[in-house]
């Protein structure tokens, strides 16, 4: 059977477990929002009027998010109203620190509290990669963060709402290790989401760190090369094949993939372009916060199947695979305050709102899908331990062998 037929079980941000909130950036956001007040600009404030002029500069610093940090900028406030004496002793207290952007990164630091990054950013807390390959997942979605200008490292989240998780290094070798012990496997790495400032930068650097892991000294790749027929479309091995010439790992790129350059000169045969060959449902779920939404974007999406199947004909030649991605996003309004006072913010939690949809809703998806849409590429979700995931793509795989067969 060939890739294109077969679905594989996949996790949403894979690589979301034991991750930290990136303080870095959210001291750098509040340099750039506060307009970089130095200390001196703080004192020279706060002696000429302790009044008046006290709330235009801390509504300054409050122009910027996230919010819950806002405490830091009522307790200038406070200090710039009361004397010259207090006055200087914050501004002792700023130089001490560098500026209260650095006063933010320490407070940050010190006090968002590890439940609150499990609940809030780890779609897989508890199961690392190297559990999730070693349970049947089969599909990688890795969302990477450049940090600084020197590396790029797994992560969670964008700007300065992002959490920051392993390096590429300790999870390419994971992935390289389980592939060694199990010559018969075949698995898929996704890059879809990434931030930062360079895209260059980031797609190379992943690409550059994946050909280090998965290309030895002779030059021969473990990952799938592509390969192209007279008509110019790329001729998909079968899952036989695949095992037999020992290139099992399938490397997809999503928007990072136009930032490789051309085919040969800088960007390799074995990074195969998302959008050419599968839809994301993230596509039309983004924004999804609840169940029903979801719902009501997977049954809209089904029901267009045919105007969809049209237009891929149109457009590529052929029928992208559909995917079904049963995640939804969290509702943001609250979580601040909750990092702030060192709560959890209880059934706003991922695992939560994972657990609402991981299993009669995705039996759901798969009974409107699989009769209108020729090829599900994969089925991912968070908290994949408490779902239906395993069945609903055995029986998405059952279908492929029946259609493989009538074909």
């Amino acid at each position: 059977m060939e890739i294109r037929i077969f679905t594989f079980a996949g996790t949403h941000n894979s690589a979301a477990y034991n991750l930290k909130y990136d303080c870095d950036i959210l001291a750098e956001d509040c340099y750039r929002r506060a307009n970089s007040n130095s200390c001196n600009q703080q004192y020279e404030t706060c002696s000429k009027n302790r009044t008046a002029s006290c709330d235009i500069q801390t509504n300054v610093f409050k122009n910027w998010e996230p919010n819950y940090f806002h405490w830091t900028f009522d307790l200038f406030n406070a200090i710039c109203k009361t004397s010259d004496v207090l006055c200087a002793a914050w501004y002792t207290v700023c130089k001490r620190t560098r500026n209260a952007c650095e006063l933010v990164r320490h407070v940050c630091k010190k006090d968002v509290p590890d439940r609150s990054l499990k609940c809030l950013w780890e779609n897989n807390d508890g199961y690392p990669i190297r559990r999730q390959l070693e349970d049947g997942i089969r599909f990688l979605d890795l969302d990477t963060c450049q940090v600084g200008n020197e590396s790029v490292v797994f992560c969670h989240g964008m700007g300065s709402s992002r959490a920051l998780g392993a390096d590429l290094d300790s999870i390419f070798l994971d992935i390289k290790e389980f592939m060694e012990d199990n010559p018969n496997e075949i698995v898929n790495l996704g890059f879809g989401d990434y931030d930062g400032p360079n895209a260059t930068f980031v797609a190379n650097y992943i690409q550059n760190k994946l050909e280090y892991y998965f290309v030895n000294e002779s030059g021969y790749s473990l990952m799938l090369q592509e390969k192209r027929g007279d008509d110019g479309l790329i001729k998909w091995p079968t899952l036989r094949e695949m095992i037999k010439i020992n290139q099992r790992i399938v490397i997809w790129f999503g928007r990072l993939y136009g930032w490789l350059g051309p085919l040969n000169n800088t960007r390799k045969d074995w990074v195969h372009n998302i959008g050419s060959n599968y839809i994301v449902s993230y596509t039309y779920t983004e924004g999804d916060l609840t169940a029903q939404q979801l719902n009501e974007s997977f049954t809209k999406w089904s029901n267009n199947y045919q105007n969809i199947i049209a237009d891929d004909l149109k457009n590529f030649g052929y029928i992208r695979w559909q995917t079904i991605d049963d995640t939804v996003g969290l509702v943001l309004s609250g979580l601040k305050e909750s990092i702030k006072n060192k709560q959890n913010p209880g059934t706003l939690c991922l695992k939560d709102l994972a657990n609402a949809i991981n299993y009669d809703l995705l039996d759901h998806f798969f009974n409107i899908f699989k009769d209108k849409f020729p090829y599900i590429f994969r089925v991912t979700l968070d908290n994949y331990p408490q779902s239906n995931l395993f069945d609903v793509v055995n029986k998405l795989n059952r279908l492929n062998v029946e259609k493989s067969k009538t074909n």
